[in-house]
């Protein structure tokens, strides 16, 4: 069975984690004739000069553990499967799935409720009950072995709880908004520094009993595995020009680009059993004005250490 995980900080927002330490600078313009000015309109943060790389050990567990983990967790009786490095567990006439990635990635979907569940907002739980239910889950989790190793979590500070809407179109005309379901979001953290990504998601999801309808959630074990010096903050910004802003403006359009944060991250891929490495990144976001005044917002990653690097890995 899989080993126990001893977990320092459980759902616990470690606020000494998600300090960021700032060093004030001024607004910086970087002009060139043929692009588009880059305006840094916030204070860059402190970061080391050097930072590792962080390698997903293999997971292996049996088809009894899947089981178990499927009825304890869920009370999910279906066909089991392993195909490519994913365990999955299959309920067609409730539409519910399990996938669990021999990466460390597991993922939950009660896909009717998800779909068609509508909550009257008077009747959703209130924080503290769906911080209690949320407690009790992660506890089962935590049982079963499946808490990431080497990782603390902490609960988001921006969006911790969130209602997820439908709208419903009657045949008079109107339309009616209900809550589809509420989840509460996680944050992990290695070394203090936020795991960013598709593959860093922690969440859970409830339908208005308090029942678990959906779950996005990792147990991989990292360890260190290379340490390489890093781009700095402004470097990062600096390469926005490579790798572009990540909107559809057409560059020829952009008048300048104002970065309104910068973040410096491990990114966490897309979950896959192919998923090994997690890197240093930077997240820049920012607002794009075209040559017309027109506006668009922007979030890129940028990678903290070079191409020649990355392509090791």
């Amino acid at each position: 069975m899989l080993n126990r995980i001893m977990i320092i900080a459980l759902i616990t927002l470690v606020s000494s984690l998600m300090t960021v330490i700032f060093a004030f600078t001024s607004i910086r313009v970087a002009n060139n004739a043929d692009r588009p000015s880059i305006v840094v309109d916030t204070e860059l943060p402190q970061t080391p000069e050097k930072l590792t790389i962080l390698k997903i050990e293999p997971f292996s567990v049996t088809e009894q553990d899947i089981s178990l983990i499927a009825s304890e967790l869920f009370d999910l009786n279906g066909e089991i499967s392993y195909s490519d490095g994913v365990w999955k567990v299959v309920d067609e006439a409730h539409e519910r799935e399990l996938l669990i990635y021999d990466s460390g990635f597991i993922r939950f979907f009660d896909r009717y409720k998800l779909r068609t569940s509508m909550i009257e907002e008077s009747k959703i739980m209130d924080k503290e009950e769906l911080l209690e239910k949320a407690n009790e889950f992660i506890m089962k989790l935590n049982s079963l072995g499946l808490m990431p190793m080497n990782v603390t979590i902490g609960l988001s500070s921006e969006d911790s709880i969130v209602n997820d809407m439908i709208s419903i179109m009657y045949r008079n005309g109107t339309t009616r908004s209900y809550v589809n379901n509420v989840h509460v979001n996680y944050k992990l953290y290695y070394e203090g520094l936020e795991l960013y990504g598709p593959g860093a998601k922690f969440r859970i999801y409830f339908d208005d009993k308090g029942n678990v309808i959906g779950f996005l959630g990792v147990f991989f074990r990292v360890k260190e595995y290379k340490e390489l010096t890093i781009l700095s903050p402004m470097d990062a910004v600096n390469k926005l020009y490579d790798v572009g802003f990540g909107r559809s403006m057409p560059i020829n359009l952009v008048d300048r680009a104002v970065v309104k944060s910068i973040k410096l991250v491990y990114f966490v891929p897309t979950p896959s059993v192919n998923t090994t490495y997690i890197i240093p990144a930077y997240i820049i976001k920012g607002e794009l004005i075209g040559k017309n005044g027109e506006k668009q917002e922007f979030i890129q990653i940028v990678w903290a250490v070079s191409m020649d690097e990355l392509k090791h890995f």
